[in-house]
């Protein structure tokens, strides 16, 4: 499931690439970081008892900063045209 996410994401950066390059795809890349880091967090053992915490934080701000990055270029695209 996750190698399928993974492709998924790189077919789509490959696809639209002149179309990120030309947004704020920073924003963008460290939503996706965010995301990663939930993932990763699932994955490892962590000696906390209660990582869903850090795992549910984690997914919230990938979740948010996508929100950013797609009102940010919403907003340009509605301004160029």
């Amino acid at each position: 499931v996750l190698l399928t996410y993974f492709n998924i994401y790189l077919i789509y950066g490959i696809r639209f690439r002149k179309q990120l390059e030309q947004t704020d795809f920073v924003v963008l890349a460290l939503s996706f970081g965010f995301l990663g880091l939930s993932t990763a967090i699932k994955l490892l053992p962590l000696p906390i008892p209660q990582d869903t915490f850090l795992k549910d934080g984690f997914k919230l701000f990938g979740a948010v900063t996508w929100l950013i990055y797609y009102f940010r270029t919403s907003n340009e695209i509605l301004e160029r045209t």
